[in-house]
């Protein structure tokens, strides 16, 4: 099954290819903390109508090239409202089991 990506376009300046920066949020598993993880993908593009800043979807593809392997499905300008609009996925705290001993004074 090929990936499926959401990106933002950094650079254009290349013939038929464009750099597009893919970021992911993850919580940690043992600390549960949100970190962001950035990268950078080149994608095969053969219209030069993206620009650096837009929104664009990447589908993952057999090698173009020697660092080319993803091709631009989509590029739309309201994709960047809807990614704000879909709501965020809350984090379940673990439930941490505590046994708690009852202490009894039985020297007393």
């Amino acid at each position: 099954m090929a990936r499926i990506l959401q990106g933002t376009v950094i650079s254009a300046r290349m013939n038929k290819t464009i750099i597009v920066q893919v970021v992911r949020k993850f919580t940690h598993p043992r600390y549960r903390k949100v970190l962001v993880r950035h990268k950078k993908y080149k994608v095969h593009c053969e219209d030069a109508e993206v620009k650096p800043g837009d929104v664009v979807l990447i589908k993952e593809t057999l090698p173009i090239s020697k660092e080319k392997h993803f091709i631009v499905i989509r590029e739309k300008e309201g994709l960047v409202d809807e990614v704000k609009k879909a709501p965020e996925k809350k984090i379940e705290k673990k439930k941490v089991r505590k046994t708690a001993k009852k202490v009894t004074n039985e020297n007393a």
